[in-house]
C-alpha cells in the first residue's frame, strides 16, 4: 500500500496549502520529514523555555540519550498545558509556512 503523501496541520493539508501537489512523492516525503522534524524541534525549545533550569537540564538529558518518549512524558509530568503548548506551536508553525509563501 502506497504512503499518503500529506501532511494534515490543524485539518489542513499542508502539501495542498503550499502548492506542492505537483512535486514527485520522493520531494513530497522530504519536506514532510523536514516539516515533521521542525515542527518536533519548535515543541521541544518552547517545553524547554517553560521548564525551571534544573527541569531543563533533565530533559535535555533525556533527549541526548535519544529517550525522548521519556522526555515527553517528563515534561507532561510538569503540568505545563502540554497539548496547548503543542496547539499553539502548530498553529504558528503553519500560520508562518502559509505566510512567508504568500510574502
Amino acid at each position: 500500500m502506497e504512503k499518503d503523501k500529506t501532511i494534515n496541520i490543524q485539518g489542513t493539508d499542508m502539501i495542498k496549502d503550499l502548492g506542492l501537489e505537483g512535486l514527485s512523492d520522493e520531494k513530497k516525503e522530504k519536506i514532510i520529514e523536514r516539516m515533521g522534524n521542525l515542527l518536533h524541534k519548535r515543541i521541544l525549545l518552547r517545553f524547554l523555555k517553560e521548564l525551571s533550569d534544573q527541569d531543563a537540564k533533565r530533559v535535555n538529558e533525556l533527549i541526548r540519550q535519544n529517550k525522548l518518549q521519556m522526555a515527553y512524558s517528563y515534561i507532561e509530568d510538569k503540568n505545563l498545558n502540554f497539548y496547548k503548548i503543542v496547539e499553539e506551536e502548530v498553529r504558528n508553525f503553519k500560520n508562518e509556512l502559509v505566510q512567508r509563501l504568500e510574502d
